[in-house]
């Protein structure tokens, strides 16, 4: 409809109030300047949000009090849409209608009929909140559920390769400026938030440098910020990483590289060792015939005699029960060379066991006294 004046104007939302108007400016050539709207009820003289916070403490997300300053006399505060006259928890004082938005409700469109009055105001709420959860980063994981709690995070999901994302639900696109992630104690990563940017994902794999610095044996804290209209709000916690298990001690042990070791100082380690009579010698001298060349300081036939010789070595030690004349650096060998290639000790080990009976009727043969004489 059109008006004359604004006194015209004033006369006629006080006979339609309460209500949701529209004003609509235009020229003298009727082209439409502006539009502007708004919510008029003569008896409701504000609405005020009990402070909080868009993210959640320690036990979550809390119910949000709003506060409908009104005219003395009865109130009701109901959903639009809803058949119900009150669909929100609501407390009535003097003056005052007290409406509990729900933590699972970000925007609430209401409608208020005041005293004395037939229609309803419609009131719209917003209640910033933020929300989490985790997802990839091609984005084919669906969201299925958002979390205002710490969740628990394992310590793969911060590999190099790992496709996981903290995605964060914002109240609405253009609503954050910035988000702020990082490790309690450490430094923090910012990115900024774009205005068409409703979810904003972070991808766990920034973060696992500065994960691999911190203590293994206590949890670890992931925390999050978020600068709206111009204010830092946080850190919260978003998620823990459990202690890390500390890797078993494990001896250091180099490998075992054959063509690095000398032939001749390992011959002399087996002369030392075949000095005695008996089996050990006749095994010595066995392998000195058929592998040795004092000559072949490399190639296959030195790495050969160098692998036949540890061997030997291994099933000599295996064989003794007391300290043997082996020193430690060859020992380690031998066992090295045992470990890696455990046919070749074995059949060193049953040559000893062969030339143990022959040596040993050798020597009851020296200590018989001759009994032979002239005939």
């Amino acid at each position: 409809m059109s008006l004359g004046t604004f006194a015209d104007l004033r006369q006629w939302i006080e006979e339609n109030e309460p209500g949701w108007f529209f004003v609509r400016l235009y020229d003298r050539d009727a082209n439409l300047i502006d539009s502007l709207d708004f919510r008029y009820a003569k008896a409701l003289h504000a609405v005020d949000l009990d402070a909080h916070s868009p993210l959640p403490g320690a036990d979550g997300h809390v119910e949000v009090l709003s506060r409908f300053r009104l005219d003395p006399g009865p109130c009701t505060v109901r959903e639009t849409g809803s058949p119900r006259s009150v669909v929100l928890k609501a407390g009535h004082d003097d003056g005052q209608c007290c409406v509990a938005i729900p933590v699972n409700r970000g925007k609430v469109a209401l409608e208020v009929r005041c005293a004395r009055s037939e229609r309803f105001a419609p009131i719209h709420l917003a209640i910033p909140r933020v929300w989490w959860s985790v997802t990839n980063d091609a984005g084919n994981v669906p969201i299925d559920r958002w979390w205002d709690r710490p969740l628990t995070f394992a310590g793969e999901q911060f590999r190099a390769t790992a496709p996981d994302c903290l995605a964060l639900r914002l109240p609405w696109a253009g609503w954050a400026e910035r988000v702020s992630i990082g490790w309690r104690g450490r430094s923090r990563r910012d990115r900024i938030v774009l205005r068409a940017e409703d979810v904003v994902k972070l991808p766990l794999r920034d973060l696992g440098d500065e994960l691999s610095v911190l203590a293994a044996d206590v949890p670890s804290c992931l925390e999050l910020s978020v600068r709206a209209e111009g204010v830092w709000y946080g850190p919260v916690l978003v998620g823990t990483v459990p202690p890390r298990a500390s890797p078993a001690p494990t001896t250091r042990c180099r490998p075992l590289l054959l063509h690095v070791l000398s032939a001749p100082r390992l011959m002399t380690v087996l002369s030392r060792v075949g000095r005695s009579k008996g089996a050990r010698r006749t095994a010595v001298r066995k392998l000195r015939r058929a592998y040795y060349r004092p000559r072949a300081s490399c190639g296959g036939d030195h790495e050969e005699f160098i692998r036949q010789g540890l061997a030997l070595l291994a099933a000599i030690a295996d064989g003794e029960s007391s300290a043997h004349p082996i020193s430690d650096r060859w020992a380690r060998r031998a066992r090295l060379l045992g470990a890696s290639d455990p046919t070749v000790v074995a059949e060193w080990r049953r040559c000893l066991r062969m030339a143990a009976p022959t040596a040993a009727r050798n020597a009851h043969h020296a200590l018989q006294p001759w009994e032979g004489g002239r005939g």
